[in-house]
């Protein structure tokens, strides 16, 4: 699972470079983008909220809108799980109620055998229902069911019907109860850990999720594009040649000055030290703190094991060099729009999947060889993406007269 979300956070960063790819991309995009978090103009924008708005105003609500709504969706799961925790807590049920398997087991044994006696049995002369006639022929049984008349025949009818169908819902709820893998799991989750140890895995699963769209949104406040470079035979006409840039959210914003120094360069600078480098190294020290028990403490598998537990023991801190990847590859499809040509960053993005890969199988962390080999699998396909968007970029070299190389 953790391998597919990965492929898809990096496939979300693949496409959001300034490439026409075809619809059918984008599409994909901005559905996978909207299940993870990730903020998306394909999807949804927050700028389309207030369309009165300037472009100052639309900045500033996209800016806050991708700040501010991980923090919200992370609330809400741990809200959503506590409730979850209060009135659902499968462990709480059983110990109340002291339902074990083969309790269940006697009670759907008891339904099933209730409801193929409603089904099979036929109402008598007094109204009642004959044992008897249960065990009797259905030719030997038909016979008082149509002197009594067609209405009779159908409401026999309803009723067997409506048997069997309560027969088989009740062995979809007690198997669904006493088999299920996913009540297993909760019923043991909530034997062994508390709420706020439940809320703390919740809590850090869900910043996984939403860390690249979290930190695209918080590294783009310093993203710049330069326009004019002063440059030219004719500069004196060039009226966009800010030294710094301007701002990629607002093309009207000069990087470093006004607004965007006074307001937006602290938030940034808060959201980078939070967003950026809080969870890794967050997790980092969580795991070293407990290293020497990480093996030997059953409570520690059990509160922090999906953090380490696939990785080899001396490579137990292998989850923050994996959130600093996905950071590494944010940081160039954000900082690489400042480059004068498209191929150029894509060919950057290309290098940087090529060093993840590179370091990835030179550790080989991970310690079961079939996942080891699922993500070098993802890591190749998602290369070859990169590689394969350089066909939908127009480059400058090919913009002049088509130069014949036929012989003669």
């Amino acid at each position: 699972m953790q391998v597919a979300i990965i492929h898809v956070q990096y496939y979300i960063i693949i496409t959001r470079l300034p490439v026409a790819y075809p619809d059918t991309i984008t599409k994909l995009s901005g559905i996978f983008s909207a299940a993870t978090g990730a903020e998306s103009a394909i999807a949804f924008s927050y700028s389309c909220m207030f369309p009165g708005q300037a472009s100052t105003g639309q900045a500033r609500a996209q800016l806050l809108g991708a700040l501010l709504v991980p923090c919200i969706t992370v609330l809400a799961s741990l809200a959503i799980w506590a409730l979850r925790y209060m009135f659902a807590n499968t462990a709480r049920w059983r110990r109340s109620l002291n339902l074990r398997r083969p309790d269940l087991k006697n009670m759907s044994a008891g339904l099933e055998q209730m409801f193929i006696s409603l089904a099979v049995s036929e109402p008598t002369a007094g109204g009642g229902r004959s044992p008897s006639n249960a065990a009797a022929p259905r030719q030997q049984q038909q016979s008082p069911l149509w002197d009594a008349g067609p209405s009779a025949v159908l409401s026999s009818s309803l009723a067997s019907r409506l048997a069997n169908k309560l027969l088989l819902a009740a062995r979809a709820l007690f198997h669904l109860v006493g088999s299920s893998r996913l009540a297993g799991t909760l019923t043991r989750m909530d034997e062994a850990m508390g709420v706020r140890q439940q809320l703390g895995m919740v809590f850090i699963i869900a910043v996984f999720i939403l860390y690249p769209g979290w930190a695209q949104a918080a590294l783009s406040v310093f993203a710049c594009y330069m326009v004019d470079d002063g440059s030219g035979p004719f500069p004196e006409k060039q009226k966009a040649a800010w030294r710094h840039g301007y701002w990629i959210r607002d093309m009207a914003q000069e990087c470093y000055s006004g607004v965007h120094l006074r307001l937006y360069v602290p938030i940034g600078i808060v959201a980078v030290v939070l967003v950026c480098f809080g969870p890794p190294l967050a997790s980092f020290g969580l795991l070293w703190s407990h290293r020497s028990k990480l093996r030997s403490s059953p409570d520690v598998r059990r509160r922090y094991g999906f953090l380490y537990a696939r990785y080899k023991p001396r490579y137990f801190w292998w989850e923050s060099v994996l959130m600093l990847q996905e950071l590494l590859l944010v940081a160039v499809e954000v900082f690489g729009r400042s480059l004068p040509e498209v191929s150029q960053q894509i060919l950057l993005m290309l290098a940087a999947f090529i060093a993840i890969s590179v370091v990835s199988m030179t550790c080989s962390p991970v310690r079961n060889p079939v996942i080891l080999t699922l993500e070098f699998l993802s890591m190749g396909v998602l290369s070859l993406t990169v590689t394969l968007s350089l066909y939908f970029v127009v480059s400058d070299l090919t913009d002049g007269p088509a130069v014949s190389t036929r012989p003669g």
